[in-house]
């Protein structure tokens, strides 16, 4: 029996673990594992973008004292 917080299929799992494998198929076609990076980050970078300024506020708010 499998441990409770184990993921048996691949589609549940990470998507840092898709690119590891990824790039243990691809081998030493650095274009490819390149653009499978930026394909992965780009979600992070949309997310950034449109939550850019409560992140800032957040970071500004919390040095502050009283």
């Amino acid at each position: 029996m499998a441990a409770a917080g184990e993921i048996q299929t691949d589609q549940w799992r990470p998507v840092a673990f898709g690119l590891t494998k990824f790039v243990q198929e691809a081998g030493d076609e650095f274009h490819l594992q390149m653009a499978a990076s930026v394909i992965m980050i780009i979600p992070i970078l949309v997310l950034y973008f449109f939550t850019q300024k409560q992140f800032t506020e957040g970071i500004a708010t919390t040095g502050s004292k009283g």
